[in-house]
C-alpha cells in the first residue's frame, strides 16, 4: 500500500494496488467514520494533496532572460563541513545537477547552473551539510550561506545559523528559483 498523508486534516489516503490504480480508500482516525470506496482521478488526488502539504522555502527570483546563473556555497565559523547540492527539476524529483564539495576547497563551491537561465524556472536547490565544530566553548557559532548569482551578480541567499554542540550536525537549506515578472 502507498500512504499520502494530509496534514491539517485527520484524513489519510491510501492508495492500493490495484487493476484500476485510481481506486481510493478514504480511512478517517475518528472511529465513528465509515469506510468509503470510490473511484477518483489520480491527478485530482495528487494536486490536492500537493495543495495540502506547504513547505516554506526562501524563493529567488531570476531574469529568465538574462545571463547564466551560478550557485554558491560559503561557509563560517570554525568548522569542518561537507555539502551535496541538488537542483531538482520543477514539480519533479528529479535531480537536474548534484555537485558535493568541502570547506576545505572554497574555489571549487561556485557551481554554474544549466542554461539558458529560463530552464530553471521553478527548479528547486536542496543543501545538505554535515559539519562538525572545532571548538564549541570560543567558537560556537556557524553559519551555511546558499547564494544565487546572475551574470556575477548576487540576486540572493538563503542562510542557516546555529550553535556548535561539538558533535556532528545537520544543515538543510531549500530554496526555489522563480522568474522574475
Amino acid at each position: 500500500m502507498y500512504f499520502c498523508t494530509v496534514f491539517n486534516s485527520t484524513l489519510l489516503f491510501v492508495i492500493r494496488p490495484s487493476a484500476d490504480p485510481s481506486t481510493l480508500r478514504r480511512d478517517s482516525r475518528n472511529k465513528s467514520a465509515r469506510r468509503l470506496d470510490r473511484k477518483i482521478d489520480f491527478q485530482r488526488l495528487m494536486s490536492f494533496v500537493q495543495s495540502q502539504i506547504v513547505v516554506k522555502m526562501k524563493e529567488i527570483k531570476f531574469n529568465p532572460n538574462g545571463a547564466d546563473l551560478q550557485a554558491r556555497v560559503l561557509f563560517k565559523g570554525l568548522i569542518v563541513a561537507g555539502y551535496s547540492l541538488r537542483l531538482y527539476e520543477r514539480d519533479s524529483n528529479r535531480i537536474v545537477i548534484r555537485r558535493s564539495g568541502n570547506n576545505v576547497n572554497p574555489e571549487m563551491n561556485i557551481h554554474d547552473l544549466p542554461s539558458p537561465a529560463k530552464d530553471n524556472i521553478g527548479r528547486v536547490f536542496r543543501l545538505l551539510t554535515d559539519l562538525r565544530g572545532f571548538d564549541p566553548v570560543e567558537s560556537p557559532q556557524y553559519k551555511i550561506i546558499l547564494e544565487i548569482y546572475q551574470g556575477g551578480v548576487l540576486l540572493g541567499e538563503e542562510t542557516e545559523e546555529g550553535l556548535i554542540t561539538g558533535g556532528v550536525q545537520e544543515s538543510r537549506i531549500n530554496l526555489k528559483l522563480i522568474a522574475n515578472t
